[in-house]
């Protein structure tokens, strides 16, 4: 990979963390101990991984629309991923 191609990868990277560490933020607010805005930015972050493993598939068979499904929670989490063209 060229020098281009590293800082564009590590520019996607960098956003995708910040913009999950701002989503933690604004969900938990101020007066945590550290421990549990790690914790959190964990489940972000995990959260975002398998967004965009359902756009990959997404663009992969031409589908428009995914659900992405936990069940590991006390109540299923439903996430509506679209992708759009």
């Amino acid at each position: 990979m060229d020098a281009d191609g590293e800082r564009s990868a590590l520019d996607t990277i960098t956003s995708r963390v910040i913009g999950c560490a701002h989503t933690v933020g604004n969900v938990l607010g101020p007066g945590f101990l550290e421990k549990v805005y790690e914790n959190a930015l964990m489940v972000e972050l995990r959260s975002v991984v398998n967004r965009v493993q359902c756009l990959n598939y997404l663009r992969a068979t031409g589908l428009r629309i995914a659900l992405l499904l936990n069940f590991g929670s006390p109540r299923v989490e439903v996430q509506r991923v679209v992708h759009r063209y």
